[in-house]
């Protein structure tokens, strides 16, 4: 099976929040998005960039815009977006989260993927 156009990490960080690694694997993605349901009981802390394997790198500066509610699939997405600078293999994004949420939206408005249903879908 072919390795999936992204890569792909999870954190558990303190106080219960998650943080989730993404970036593309060729290439880059600008802008950026990631959403979380609006109905999950999570709240998004940021979306930003930083250091491979380190979520605590892109600091506590909100960088972020709210894009607002938009429907997907019958289900709300709470979507934010970053436009600069892109996402890449070597300058992943996190997006980081009050508490583990059930389902995360992540890539650009070309393509996205969902977390976790992806890792089902690349065999992890």
């Amino acid at each position: 099976m072919p390795d999936p156009p992204y890569t792909l990490a999870t954190h558990d960080l303190d106080d219960g929040a998650f943080a989730l690694e993404f970036a593309p694997r060729e290439g880059s993605w600008s802008p950026v998005i990631a959403a979380i349901p609006l109905d999950n009981g999570a709240e998004v802390i940021r979306l930003g960039w930083g250091v491979t394997g380190d979520p605590t790198s892109i600091g506590g500066r909100r960088l972020d815009v709210i894009i607002g509610p938009r429907e997907i699939d019958g289900v709300w997405w709470e979507f934010h977006q970053v436009g600069n600078p892109p996402a890449m293999l070597e300058q992943p994004y996190f997006l980081v989260t009050s508490r583990r949420p059930s389902r995360i939206l992540f890539g650009n408005w070309e393509q996205h993927w969902y977390w976790p249903d992806c890792l089902e879908a690349d065999g992890e």
